[in-house]
């Protein structure tokens, strides 16, 4: 005989037992067979089998799936196993349906009950001029979602310290990082020659020559998120083969800039929140605005024509850079966090960057060191930002475990959900 109960205030309030599943009184919750409790025992933690879900939450998810054309009676929705079965996660509010798998921009939509795609701000983004990327009032819809996938312990580190680390960006796994960038400008160059005089082409290639070694992207830092949630690849690239953790992240907590940074500006204006470019459409759409904007501004300023044409889109390219990627990597559907600055040196203080950072560190990697900065969040907004984690596939962490950790660190309303990727 299946037992039913309810729970009240995170504690068994009443216990029924029913051979007829439609006699059970809505927003009852169905227990496993072997389970044993009693009215008043305290629940603090709930694994795949029972699922913490308050009366009037079962009660609205079921006007919820109404809507959608769906028809679950209030007794089914409240059995565990149906509920798992439509892929919501243990511990998220559920009087909402779970969002649409791997789409960064949608919505909630009140009359159909569902969320949808958020074809407005998709289509902003993709159509965004020169002058937008950089405007610092950009007014851009972020997506609702981002994740981080890392190891075990890098996640330790980052709760602890409520800090994302940016790397070098000639250290990344794309070991043409920076170069998609020269490719784009190779392509647009070549019809673009009849408006460009050739002593201006020849002064640009002189500039990129004269500065390659020492180019800006040298100082440029950067920290990986994804659109992709649970994702394979990710985690075999980025999770520690599945054994790591991945951060689901509100990126609109977090207070980030989307405008692109610039190796010269104040510490505000250093760090920036962007989505990566794959398409040579949109990269080349771009860079033919850059020649152009850097023609006319070189034409307005008179004196060192050519010169002055070239140090503006060699300035140009060290902000642009970090998006660019080659279109063969645009299924890792990537955002960053960029810091952008330039070294200078003390005596007192050793490696100081332009907006007064000193602390630069080092991780070594077998067989070369990779250097980054720390960004530190404030704790309020790295709490706000962190809205969930996703246990790899191979992790072998009790959900008991994790739900304790997160309390202690401070996440006391953190989704915990584990990876449905059934691999070893």
């Amino acid at each position: 005989m299946p037992t039913y109960v309810t729970i009240k205030n995170e504690q068994i309030d009443r216990v029924q037992c029913s051979r007829d599943e439609f006699k059970v009184p809505p927003s009852w919750i169905k227990v496993p067979d072997n389970w044993k409790g009693y009215p008043g025992d305290h629940l603090d933690w709930f694994t795949e089998d029972m699922i913490r879900i308050p009366d009037e939450k079962l009660i609205e998810m079921g006007k919820r799936f109404d809507k959608r054309g769906r028809w679950y009676s209030k007794t089914v929705i409240g059995r565990v196993r149906e509920i798992l079965q439509l892929d919501q996660d243990p511990g998220q509010d559920w009087t909402n349906l779970p969002p649409l798998e791997n789409e960064p921009f949608q919505k909630w939509d009140e009359s159909s009950g569902q969320w949808i795609i958020d074809e407005k701000t998709k289509s902003a983004l993709a159509n965004m001029t020169l002058i937008e990327h950089l405007n610092h009032d950009t007014n851009i819809g972020l997506p609702n979602f981002l994740y981080h996938y890392t190891s075990l312990d890098n996640f330790l580190k980052i709760l602890d310290t409520k800090t994302f680390y940016m790397f070098n960006s000639y250290q990344m796994n794309d070991y043409k990082e920076n170069v998609a960038i020269f490719y784009s400008l190779n392509r647009v160059i070549s019809y673009e020659k009849s408006i460009i005089p050739n002593d201006y082409l020849k002064k640009l290639d002189e500039i990129l020559i004269n500065k390659y070694d020492k180019f800006n992207m040298n100082f440029t830092f950067i920290s990986c998120f994804t659109e992709l949630r649970d994702s394979l690849s990710q985690w075999r690239a980025y999770g520690d083969d599945g054994n790591g953790i991945c951060l689901i992240i509100n990126p609109k907590a977090l207070e980030i800039n989307y405008s692109l940074p610039s190796h010269n500006a104040y510490t505000e204006k250093c760090v920036s929140l962007h989505n990566v470019i794959y398409s040579n459409e949109q990269q080349d759409k771009i860079m033919k605005e850059i020649l152009r904007l850097s023609l006319l501004h070189s034409e307005v300023n008179g004196k060192n024509k050519s010169e002055n044409f070239a140090e503006n889109v060699y300035m140009f390219i060290t902000r642009f850079a970090p998006i660019f990627k080659l279109k063969e990597f645009q299924e890792e559907k990537e955002w960053r966090i960029i810091y952008a600055t330039f070294f200078t040196e003390k005596e007192s203080l050793g490696i100081l960057t332009a907006d007064g950072r000193f602390d630069i560190e080092f991780k070594n990697t077998r067989n070369e060191l990779k250097s980054f900065f720390p960004l530190k969040i404030d704790k309020a907004k790295f709490t706000r930002s962190v809205t969930g984690i996703i246990l790899g596939p191979k992790t072998k962490i009790q959900y008991w475990e994790i739900s304790a950790l997160l309390k202690k660190k401070g996440f006391i309303n953190t989704d915990i959900i584990y990876s449905k990727i059934p691999i070893r």
